[in-house]
């Protein structure tokens, strides 16, 4: 019985720290509970290697792009101008 009840506790909680997350997210982001270490930006688009594991945030939804290391998602296609 109290480990059903303690499944129940956890399970509830990790959804309220996942709506959590939702709810502190920016424009055309999304909260990911084990996203990547690396992220890519306007300035490196890609990484030859990066930290394993779950990195709890906010991510930029599919077809966007962070304009900095920590500025805000903007559509891929928008990064073509910090490269002219």
């Amino acid at each position: 019985m109290h480990l059903k009840i303690s499944l129940i506790i956890c399970l509830v909680l990790i959804n309220w720290a996942y709506t959590i997350g939702e709810e502190t997210c920016g424009k055309n982001e999304t909260y990911d509970p084990c996203g990547p270490f690396c992220v890519a930006h306007c300035v490196f688009r890609q990484f030859t290697s990066c930290k394993p594991g779950c990195n709890p945030g906010c991510f930029c939804k599919d077809g966007y792009i962070r304009r900095t290391r920590d500025g805000p998602c903007i559509l891929y296609s928008d990064c073509r101008f910090l490269f002219q």
